[in-house]
């Protein structure tokens, strides 16, 4: 498992698009952090550029949370990147079991 990082090199983009469209895409690394707890080993950085545990928008059961996690372009990505602190950031945010086993 790696420690996350802010070099996009360390990241997963991947293409949420379906039939061959490009994008929208989420930007996942694994997750190796004390500052969070990761039920999947999953993390996220959303457009505002603080980690987040993935499950912490999949268990609110509303598929409209889940569009703060996504990028329109890679070029947003990248330029999210551009912005981050040397040091990441990670935003402890709740995760509701029972939503995770509802969803």
């Amino acid at each position: 498992m790696h420690t996350i990082t802010n070099n996009y090199r360390d990241a997963h983009i991947l293409n949420l698009g379906s039939g061959g469209e490009r994008g929208p895409y989420s930007c996942n690394s694994n997750c190796a952090s004390q500052a969070i707890r990761c039920r999947r080993n999953d993390v996220c950085a959303p457009p505002d550029g603080r980690w987040v545990d993935f499950n912490a928008y999949a268990c609110q059961g509303k598929p409209e949370a889940m569009d703060e996690i996504v990028f329109s372009t890679t070029t947003q990505i990248m330029e999210t990147f551009g912005k981050l602190f040397r040091r990441p950031q990670v935003h402890d945010m709740p995760v509701d079991e029972a939503g995770l086993k509802a969803g």
